[in-house]
């Protein structure tokens, strides 16, 4: 009986990698589709096809990263196929299937932050759909344009423009690239010194959203109609782009389990902290000014959906601090022979074919 323990925690490992490769294509048909309805909207508006590039884009990366990662996974269990994978068959005492990792995994730090990270994209989101031009703030979703934009107090602007989001200029790939640093959530490398480095790189995808949430509540007239929204959408690209290209990257390398050390991953925990902070200021500030009008004018007429957006905006939060206490619950209840050593290192058990739950996760 002992002997079959690590060919069904193989069989699990399948599992879930199945469930992942169906997920990562799924996610890449969707990004597809809203790809071609934005380029169609783009071609009856005679406007630029930002949005649908971006998408297709994203597209591409998912179904190549779902692609190497079912290749792995049918070789590392080569009687399996994707239809048994799901379906969770008992295994057989011939089964040829390996138990080493398959599965897409991420430490909880990461997937915490991630989480946080998702939630503030999800609210940049909101704020787009809900600016076409039938709405008050007069913009388009397929050009990433969230409507006219209050001027800026402090620089003395009259009118503040277009709220446009990838205008052909520096900073909005400077945007993107803080974004990106979500990238870094997915690597695994078995060097000690990579990883830590790793850990704390994947921290700076918090501090443009920190940073321009601050200077656009304190500059701006109106929060919700200031350049938070364009900038913010930018770096909301960036960690989409970040994340399917650590997904691949990390599919493509098949490194699962590493040594972790407690001082990369706190710093992890603690920007989520701070980036859940920022996703409630976020959500507070664009309500409260969702009906202003510029230069202390006139209210705008109310939004009859701003209740919808109100919603919308205050469920993130709520959304990553419910996971993130799941997360905390699930590291608490870790195998008590995988602890943090006097060298400041995980040391995982003894049994290979156990994945301690408090050192990774896998993203299902």
């Amino acid at each position: 009986m002992a002997s079959n323990e690590p060919r069904k925690a193989g069989r699990v490992d399948g599992e879930v990698a199945a469930r992942q490769a169906v997920g990562l294509f799924g996610l890449s048909l969707l990004s597809c589709i809203l790809s071609i309805v934005s380029f169609s909207a783009s071609a009856a508006s005679n406007t630029r096809p930002v949005l649908g590039g971006l998408l297709l884009g994203l597209a591409a990366i998912l179904a190549i990263a779902a692609g190497v990662h079912c290749a792995h996974l049918l070789r590392a269990h080569p009687d399996a196929q994707l239809a048994w994978a799901l379906a969770r068959r008992p295994a057989r005492d011939d089964d040829t299937s390996t138990t080493s990792s398959t599965a897409l995994r991420l430490s909880w730090p990461s997937a915490m932050l991630l989480a946080v990270a998702y939630g503030v994209v999800f609210q940049v989101f909101v704020r787009l759909v809900f600016s076409p031009r039938n709405s008050h703030f007069q913009g388009r979703i397929e050009e990433l344009d969230f409507g006219d934009k209050c001027p800026d107090l402090d620089e003395g602007e009259v009118t503040g423009g277009r709220n446009r989001a990838f205008d052909p200029e520096f900073n909005s790939f400077g945007h993107w690239l803080w974004g990106a640093a979500a990238i870094f959530t997915w690597v695994r490398v078995r060097r000690v010194e990579l990883q830590v480095a790793a850990e704390y790189l994947s921290v700076l995808v918090i501090v443009y959203p920190g940073y321009n949430l601050i200077k656009r509540a304190a500059r701006s007239d109106v929060f919700s109609r200031s350049s938070f929204g364009q900038n913010s959408c930018e770096w909301a690209f960036g960690v989409l782009y970040g994340s399917a290209v650590g997904a691949l990257l990390q599919a493509t390398t098949q490194t699962r389990e590493v040594v972790a050390t407690w001082h990369g991953q706190f710093a992890q925990v603690v920007s989520a902290g701070l980036l859940w902070c920022v996703s409630v200021a976020l959500s507070v500030l664009m309500i409260n000014t969702w009906d202003d009008a510029c230069n202390n004018g006139d209210p705008i007429r109310r939004d009859p959906v701003r209740r919808l957006a109100a919603v919308l905006l205050v469920a993130p939060p709520i959304a990553a601090a419910a996971f993130s206490a799941y997360a905390t619950r699930r590291w608490h209840q870790r195998p008590r022979d995988t602890t943090f050593g006097a060298d400041g290192k995980v040391h995982p058990s003894a049994d290979p074919s156990i994945v301690p739950p408090g050192r990774s996760v896998s993203i299902v």
